[in-house]
Order: C-alpha cells, then structure tokens, then sequence
C-alpha cells in the first residue's frame, strides 16, 4: 500500500506575554514571547520568538475511528514534540507528520505541544475519519490507478476517503490516458459527493493542481460552490495550505465569483476578518482579487 501526506502551513495571532493556566476543552501552562498559539475544531498552530510549557485540544473519539494527523512545524532553536494523551492523562503516542491512529476506547483524548524554549512555528491539523483499518483497507499500486479504478465503481468508506485523500498526488497526463475522459469522470465523482464531506476535506481537496481548460473551469465550479456553500470555513482552510495553494485557490474562487450571481458572503468574511487578523489578509484577497 502506498499512502502520501502532504505538508501544509497556517498560522494565527493571539498573545500571551506570561505563562498562563486554561481549563476546559482547550489550554495548558506554557509562556510565549512575541507570538501566538491558537486553536480551532482540527487543528492548532502557532509562531512565536519563545515558547516554552504545554498547550493541548481535548478531543471525544469513538473506539475504532481513524485519526489521520499532518504536522508543518519550523524550528530557529529549542525543542518542540506533539503527542497523544488518553482520558487518564497517559502519553499514549507520539504525533508526526503522517501519523494515524486507530482510536482504541471511546473517550476524551487530548492532542499537545510540548516546547523547551522553542523558536519557530507550527501547525497540526487532523481529521478523524468513521472506523476501519488505516493499513489494510485500500491496496493500491500507484495512485491514478486506483482512483482510475474506483470512481466509476462502488467505493467503501475507507476507499472514498483514500481517493479525496490521494487527488493532490495525481499526475493528470498519466491520469488522461487510462481511458476515455477520465478526467471529466473523476470530476463529475467529486461534483456529486456530499457537500459536507468535501467541506470536511477541502485540504485535501485544495491542493489539486494541474488542470487546464475545460477541466480547470469545472474545478473552479466545484470549488467556487464550497465557498459558497460555507465562506467562513473555506477562507479558515486557506490558512493551512502553502502560500501558491492558496493563491491558485483564490484565483479558481473568483473566477468562478464572476459567474455566479451570489451575495452576501462579503458580509460574512468581513466579520470573520474582524475576529481574526490572519483571515483578514486572505479576505482581501478573495474580495480584491
């Protein structure tokens, strides 16, 4: 089986010039120093000159859910580590990029960071996934092939979420050529699915590249409808792919904005730039584009 993870970066602002204390579903002790450390629903991050302590996420999994992490993480000087922690407060795992975890009890886990003097940034984000087998469930040669072989078929769970999670390694001249208007096929999969499913994986998503043409334009559409369809969840998404991601996604976005006789999501982006500094600079971008 062969399974490939991508690297992503984000970033947030919030500051704590002295060590603080949380309780509740997110916090931890720790000191920053000219910086931040934040924290959504899948992910945290921060970037900072000093930090030092422990910052968590508590989490409620069910037995047997899969729980795929992604770490970007940068270091200047001084120590960083993410890992696991059951409900009693055992480290039950160390988390690096690419790491998945079958959840072995129903229960609350908490995901951290932990930093010795650390300089730097990071983000980790993760998504978990319904049950079954992260190692056995999909075989697979090369990628095309099976996604080739499966978007025209009937897929598990596990396959469907393989296949979302595959699309940004796929070489689309070697994709074209495994039959007629293949392509077209995998796009009309992806228009078809579950609107929330893709919003739960426009990571994933996000990061095809490639297409031109006719099949750009179709791209855009699908893109452009998730936009619309959650504006202030899409524009959160963009903080954790590369600059050129995002920008190749603000570019399909507007293209599509073009077209679609739509209103209302400048409202709804000019609050969420209010609240957050970094989702204003995307903001703009979408709106000014």
């Amino acid at each position: 089986m062969t399974v490939k993870f991508s690297k992503t970066s984000c970033c947030m602002i919030v500051i704590f010039l002295a060590a603080v204390l949380f309780t509740g579903c997110n916090g931890g002790s720790y000191a920053i120093r000219s910086g931040s450390i934040n924290i959504y629903n899948d992910f945290m991050d921060g970037e900072y000159k000093s930090f030092s302590g422990y910052f968590y996420k508590e989490l409620e999994l069910e037995k047997g859910e899969i729980v795929r992490f992604c770490l970007d993480e940068k270091t200047s000087c001084g120590n960083l580590s993410f890992g696991l922690e059951d409900g009693e407060g055992n480290r039950i795992a160390e988390i690096k990029d690419g790491f998945i975890l079958e959840v072995p009890e129903s229960g609350s886990y908490r995901i951290f960071a932990q930093g010795e003097k650390h300089e730097g940034e990071f983000c980790l984000s993760w998504i978990a996934e319904p049950d079954g087998d992260p190692y056995e469930s999909v075989e697979m040669d090369d990628v095309e092939s099976f996604i080739y072989g499966k978007i025209n078929g009937t897929m598990t769970s596990a396959e469907e979420i393989e296949a979302l999670h595959q699309l940004q390694f796929v070489d689309w001249a070697e994709f074209s050529a495994l039959g007629q208007e293949p392509v077209i096929d995998l796009l009309d999969w992806l228009y078809g699915l579950d609107d929330e499913k893709k919003l739960k994986r426009l990571s994933y998503i996000l990061l095809i590249d490639g297409l031109d043409g006719a099949y750009a334009e179709y791209y855009e559409a699908i893109v452009g409808e998730l936009f619309l369809k959650d504006p202030e969840r899409f524009v959160l998404s963009l903080k954790c792919i590369e600059e050129t991601d995002m920008e190749r996604t603000i570019m399909f976005v507007n293209n599509y904005l073009k077209y679609a006789d739509e209103n209302g999501y400048s409202e709804i982006l000019e609050k969420l730039g209010e609240e957050d500094p970094d989702a204003m600079k995307i903001m703009d971008k979408l709106l000014n584009y």
